[in-house]
Formats: structure tokens, sequence, C-alpha cells
């Protein structure tokens, strides 16, 4: 994965801490050696949630639950990484044609809540992703190490959190690289993209940022862990945001 951000030349004093989320699904191990032998001794949290039900409200086994005792205690995310794995159990069918994908936010905001609980403070690092990906190692480092802009927060000049999410930008292939998904621009070749995965400063994380400076935008079906309602930052759309404002809301999962 690659992703563009204005990075000053100068190192930290101090690494941040990356806190990784994911949701599992059916990732096999291959995928996840694969993401450990990437990111290996760099994540200071790794915290997984496993739900029992898909996307379209199918049930399906806990394919990880007979694992936990590996996957918390096997070192593959190396000797300092604190591995947590939570059950998600969703019989509550009232969103399952929601095209919003709440049953999967409501599922991130768990992992919010674990952040929060193991720690994180709003130097930190939140790493959201999908099991089978992540950041190159180069950049993960990076992260930690280098003064980014964007996260910049000093007593002048608080963090604003209007754009504060570094995402990658990846070529969605099927099966093979050699079987790249075409993309919808016309009279040029194109591919189509994935932006993700996704890292953000605990500055802006709900839960962690300080909700005083950062008023709560408009949610979808009224719920905190829900997107945003066009016009309150959702696909960075501020139209029925105050046109003054200094401040923008803190993001969930």
């Amino acid at each position: 994965s690659t992703a563009i951000t204005d990075a000053t030349k100068h190192s930290r004093r101090t690494n941040r801490r990356i806190f990784m989320g994911a949701l599992l699904a059916d990732d096999s191990w291959h995928a996840l050696f694969l993401h450990a032998m990437e990111s290996y001794g760099l994540y200071h949290s790794v915290t997984f949630v496993e739900s029992n039900r898909t996307q379209q409200w199918i049930p399906r086994t806990l394919r990880k639950a007979s694992d936990v005792n590996f996957l918390k205690n096997s070192g593959m995310f190396g000797p300092q990484a604190s591995v947590y794995y939570e059950y998600f159990f969703n019989e509550d069918g009232r969103n399952r044609k929601s095209r919003h994908m709440q049953t999967e936010h409501k599922q991130r905001s768990h992992i919010l809540k674990a952040w929060k609980d193991q720690g994180m403070t709003t130097n930190d690092i939140g790493l959201m992703i999908d099991a089978d990906e992540t950041f190159t190692r180069d950049f993960l480092i990076a992260a930690q190490t280098c003064e980014i802009d964007i996260w910049m927060s000093t007593p002048e000049q608080p963090q604003t959190c209007r754009a504060p999410v570094l995402r990658a930008s990846g070529i969605i292939f099927e099966g093979s690289p050699q079987c790249v998904q075409k993309g919808s621009t016309k009279n040029m070749p194109s591919f189509r993209r994935w932006y993700h995965p996704a890292m953000i400063i605990g500055d802006c994380i709900d839960g962690i940022g300080d909700f005083k400076l950062h008023p709560p935008p408009e949610r979808q079906a009224g719920q905190p862990y829900t997107a945003r309602v066009k016009g309150y930052g959702l696909h960075y759309d501020w139209s029925n945001w105050p046109e003054n404002a200094t401040m923008y809301p803190l993001f969930n999962g």
C-alpha cells in the first residue's frame, strides 16, 4: 500500500505507538502471518473483533474462536504486542438491510473502546484495517517517527480534526495481481482502487480526543457508531457545518 502526506523532515524524540484494530471474517492464517511479518514488532496493541453473522446477516461460524490462545500468545506480532480478541454477537436484524454498513460500524466501535481500555493517548496512532491488509513496514515506521503536518497539535494551535486520516490507495485484483479490476474512467486505462487501510492520530478519535473541543456531528440512524450525515463531514463535505468553524468532530470507526 502507498499513501501521500505532508511530512516534515524532522524526526520525533519519542515514537508514536500504533494501536491496530481489525474485523476478522474468513481470513486465512496465511494472510494473518503475512500481515504479522510485515508489521512484526511495530504494533503496541492488536485488537480483533469477529462476528457471528456476515454483512448480509447470514449466520457464520466464529472461525478463530478455537484458536484464541494461539492468536494471543504466539507472539506473531512481536514480543511486546498485546493481542485482544472479542466476539461480536449480532442478533438484531433491524439493520440487516442497511445500505450504510451499520453492523460493521458497530463492530468497529468495540475496537475504539478496546483501544481506550488499553491506554491509548491523543499522541498514539489508531490503525483501522481488514486483517489481510496493512501499510508497508517502511510507512508504519515513518508514521511512528516523523512529524506529520495533518497530525500536528500545539497549545497555540490544537488539532482541528478536519482531515486527520491517512488512507492507503491500492489496486483491486481478484485471485491474482494479473486479474486487476478495471476502473470506470473512459478513454484511458484505469484500475479500480480501494482506499484502505486507514490510520488516524488519537487526538481525533472518538473516546480519546477532547470532545469539549470537537462537537459531535449528525450521524445516520441517530446512532453514535454510524457514518456521518451528508454535510457533516461525510466524504469531507462540510456544507452543513458552520462556515467559521475552527474545530471539527472526532472520528468513530
